[in-house]
């Protein structure tokens, strides 16, 4: 049998008798079982089954039964069946997003700066801090204080 075909009969003489591998999956030339056909890249499930495509925030750049990996943190990914970490894409300036972070808006601002979530985030104000991640506003040091 042909590459993304298999055949569990024995001296078979026509590639009619081939089948082609379940959803998503591939073999090699001559599989004779239907566990040879194995994920393609960017798709993930057991062999021999219909793989599913990896989900927004993960990506897989081999064949096989492999997991999806995920973005690492302060990065994203919205797109699915990716193949590459370079799909991952990092967070605009001064956030941070969790690992396996499907869209720009999980990117929320750093400590000591404001902003929206997903967008650039601006350094507090002499005078104003922001002591926790996040889309929170910049506070006002308490009298006597400074920063």
């Amino acid at each position: 049998c042909s590459a993304g075909k298999y055949s569990t009969g024995v001296a078979e003489v026509s590639e009619g008798t081939c089948e082609a591998c379940p959803g998503n999956s591939h073999s090699d030339v001559g599989s004779s079982v239907v566990t040879n056909c194995s994920c393609n890249r960017g798709y993930y499930g057991e062999d021999g089954e219909s793989c599913l495509e990896c989900e927004a925030g993960k990506y897989k750049g081999r064949n096989g039964s492999d997991a999806c990996r995920v973005c690492s943190a302060g990065k994203y990914s919205t797109g699915v069946a990716e193949v590459s970490e370079g799909t991952c894409e990092a967070c605009p300036g001064n956030s941070h997003s969790d690992v396996g972070s499907s869209v720009v808006t999980n990117c929320s601002c750093n400590r000591g700066y404001y902003g929206e979530d997903g967008e650039s985030c601006l350094e507090c104000e002499a005078g104003k801090y922001k002591g926790r991640n996040g889309s929170d506003a910049c506070r006002v040091c308490s009298a006597g204080k400074y920063s």
